[in-house]
């Protein structure tokens, strides 16, 4: 007798999902540092060690991805697989003439650390990314994603940071006839130098403060913190997309009488939610809580509005006020140097823009008094601006 068994037909593939790449946008470049560092552990080595430094994804501190994409609308769950492999393909070959990654980035930092040594080297790194929206078809349906992608990228700066070795103490070795220490000698901006016994530092960013350091010629290192000098004497106060609301600072002892002049240029400032604005504040604050705004007297570059290039509103704030008023119909214009000049006198400080006066006179705290130079961003803002020129009583800092 013979059975006969019918098998089941074979399954049928899944139809393959269709992606076609319909526009790629671009919005304006934007540029971040990115921390690296390095320790190099020479303690129990009596020869020294010669190395490069590159720039490395996986020991920066931000992480930066060359490309990242994400879902462009809150409706949509998130990109496919094979939609991403399609989108990742078509943004690498729209910018692969300018592609800088860092399996071909050549710069590098040659050190040599000494023997019986301890270093902790941080490099910062300028990033520039581009930044955009992809409209892209599915199987029929219109969808979008945003991309940030790398386009550029440069050393910016290099600090070192000794740590004491362990067994220094009992290592053997002819004991030096004690010297006197000389003070490092006074440095300025113009030096791009943020002199340590000249200028102090605080943020509300914990992990930017505690890396800024003291080197050995007496700046600060301040990379990390958004505001840093470079070496042509300009002090950028530059930070952007932070994932939280952050506000970091500069200051230096004044007298009640101080003459302080400065000279400012902004490239950009901007906001992505219009509840909370970004600026800039030049302040005269009370020495014991100069991060305090409600305490100082302050002139301030203030932007409300998400637009591309949004208006740059001068204002100006007595202690106790929380935003202040603005200066008539005067704002700034950018890509022009405007020279600012704040006198005090008595309880209140005159303020001039380019030679002339404005009508507020806000008064001045009492006590013992800082000039302070920081910004506030609220959630993914931006700054990039340049201050020059900074003296008070008519001594550069």
């Amino acid at each position: 007798m013979l059975l006969a068994a019918c098998a089941p037909p074979p399954a049928t593939p899944a139809p393959a999902k269709e992606i076609e790449v319909t526009t790629i946008t671009e919005s304006d470049q934007v540029a971040a540092p990115i921390i690296q560092k390095k320790q190099y552990d020479q303690c129990d080595s009596a020869s020294p060690l010669k190395t490069e430094i590159q720039f490395s994804e996986s020991s920066s501190e931000a992480k930066q991805k060359e490309l990242v994409l994400s879902a462009g609308a809150s409706s949509e769950i998130g990109i496919s697989a094979v939609a991403k492999v399609e989108l990742e393909g078509s943004v690498e070959q729209r910018f692969s003439s300018v592609n800088t990654t860092s399996k071909d980035y050549q710069e590098v930092l040659s050190i040599e650390v000494s023997p019986r040594t301890h270093q902790e080297y941080t490099i910062t790194w300028r990033e520039t990314r581009r930044e955009g929206t992809i409209e892209y078809v599915e199987n029929g349906v219109t969808k979008f994603a945003n991309y940030s992608y790398r386009v550029g990228l440069e050393l910016a700066s290099s600090n070192v940071k000794d740590i004491v070795c362990p067994n220094s103490a009992t290592i053997l070795s002819p004991s030096p006839e004690p010297t006197a220490t000389e003070p490092p000698p006074v440095k300025t901006l113009a030096d791009g130098c943020l002199f340590a016994d000249t200028w102090s530092i605080d943020s509300t960013d914990a992990n930017a403060k505690s890396s800024t350091a003291r080197e050995l010629d007496g700046c600060y290192s301040t990379g990390s913190l958004g505001i840093y000098p470079d070496k042509a004497g300009v002090l950028h106060i530059f930070d952007s997309q932070k994932r939280s609301a952050v506000a970091s600072g500069i200051y230096t002892p004044i007298r009640n009488d101080s003459v302080i002049e400065f000279k400012v240029r902004v490239t950009s400032m901007y906001i992505v939610y219009p509840e909370t604005p970004t600026y800039i504040s030049f302040a005269v604050a009370p020495a014991t809580d100069p991060m305090n705004a409600r305490k100082t007297a302050r002139f301030k570059l203030h932007v409300e509005k998400t637009d591309k290039k949004p208006v740059i509103f001068y204002m100006v704030a007595d202690p106790d006020e929380s935003v202040g008023v603005k200066v008539g119909d005067r704002h700034y214009e950018y890509g022009n140097t405007y020279t600012i000049r704040f006198e005090l006198t008595g309880s209140v400080m005159s303020i001039s823009i380019n030679g002339t006066e404005l009508d507020e006179t806000p008064s001045i705290p009492v006590g013992s008094k800082v000039f302070y130079v920081g910004y506030n961003l609220p959630l993914l803002a931006g700054v990039n601006v340049e201050v020059t020129d900074i003296s008070i009583d008519g001594v550069r800092k």
